[in-house]
């Protein structure tokens, strides 16, 4: 049976703050920036790829968390678990939400209907098109994931090593099939969404089983493993290799965060990583708001001078001070009152990610 309260992976936590700052260098570059996003460094031209990293992240850190709470029903405490997932992403979605009320009207995207659907967290594979806070997709699919996450933790607690072989395998198949059909996997909206989020939540899921079994530390536990674990990243980023492949090598790379123990793990427990990472949610919700800014002021900033790296450059800095501040507080005081709400939700282990 898998553990019920472990201890935090403490590497995984700044993994999640590395995935959000490449997210946040690759928005910068394709919108702040007024080059084409063919000129994006080849290193971060795949940067929408560190989003489905969050979702293999999901799924393996929650069943490292929860996994045992859900081992003999995915009924007992489901209703807790939501309210804590709520709890989790819900006062920075709404935050955002009313910083954009001004908008309201301008647009499709800034319309009734498509507010609704986002306080609704159906937006992103209900609608076919951007809307509000337009990087908010990735909140309403992992929704969906949370609401099936306590069947999966059920049945991969007993499920033999087969049978996660096949599961693992399946969600790669689909990737790629995903790949193929769209030419790249950079799927943002519609029900074709869900083909993306299920699949590598479900992986990351399947990698936690693989954790717990350990049998892989010995190959990718090691620093030079991961070290060539991210060449090949870079390599396959720069070389334009399918996007499948990519998502492959970023599933090996969480394990073999998970395993370390040497200088990698060092480097990722570090206090400046480690505070990236516990803001990294705010951080990757508030750049549409900083975006939204710069995109506004270019014409007076080229005014004064500014190249397009210097407003680059301040988009980043910008957005890492507004997520400061609104992870201070907004996030983590409302995640704990509202976790106080809930009386059962207090008996499961607080999850920090």
């Amino acid at each position: 049976m898998l553990p019920a309260r472990p201890a935090q992976i403490q590497s995984l936590t700044a993994l999640r703050g590395v995935a959000a700052t490449v997210v946040l260098i690759y928005h910068g570059a394709t919108l702040v920036s007024d080059a084409p996003s063919s000129s994006v460094p080849g290193g971060f031209s795949r940067g929408y790829l560190a989003v489905d990293l969050f979702f293999l992240l999901s799924g393996f850190v929650l069943m490292h968390v929860y996994g045992g709470s859900f081992a003999g029903s995915p009924w007992r405490g489901y209703g807790a678990f939501l309210w804590l997932r709520l709890a989790r992403i819900y006062p920075v979605h709404l935050a955002m939400i009313a910083l954009l009320l001004p908008l309201y009207g301008l647009s499709e995207a800034f319309s009734g209907k498509a507010l609704v659907l986002n306080l609704l967290l159906l937006a992103g594979p209900w609608m076919d098109y951007g809307s509000w806070n337009i990087f908010s997709w990735t909140i309403s699919a992992e929704w969906h994931a949370y609401l099936v996450f306590p069947l999966i933790a059920c049945g991969l607690a007993r499920a033999p090593r087969a049978s996660l072989v096949r599961l693992g395998a399946l969600s790669l198949l689909v990737i790629a099939w995903l790949d193929i059909h769209f030419g790249a996997i950079n799927v943002t909206n519609g029900p074709a969404l869900l083909l993306r989020v299920l699949p590598e939540f479900l992986a990351g899921t399947i990698l936690y089983r693989v954790f717990v079994d350990g049998r892989a530390r010995s190959i990718i536990g090691s620093d030079t493993a991961l070290a060539f674990i991210l060449l090949a990243i870079v390599a396959c980023a720069i070389l334009k290799a399918p996007d499948s492949v990519i998502v492959a090598l970023l599933s090996v790379l969480l394990l073999s965060c998970a395993y370390n123990v040497g200088g990698f793990a060092d480097i990722l427990s570090s206090r400046p990583l480690t505070f990236v990472g516990r803001i990294s949610y705010s951080l990757y919700m508030v750049q549409a708001i900083s975006a939204l800014a710069f995109v506004g002021m270019r014409h007076k900033l080229e005014s004064f001078g500014a190249s397009d790296p210097i407003m680059v450059l301040g988009f980043l800095v910008a957005s890492f001070v507004f997520a400061a501040i609104v992870s201070r507080l907004i996030e983590y005081p409302a995640r704990t009152a509202l976790r106080n709400l809930h009386r059962r939700a207090r008996g499961f282990p607080l999850l920090v990610e």
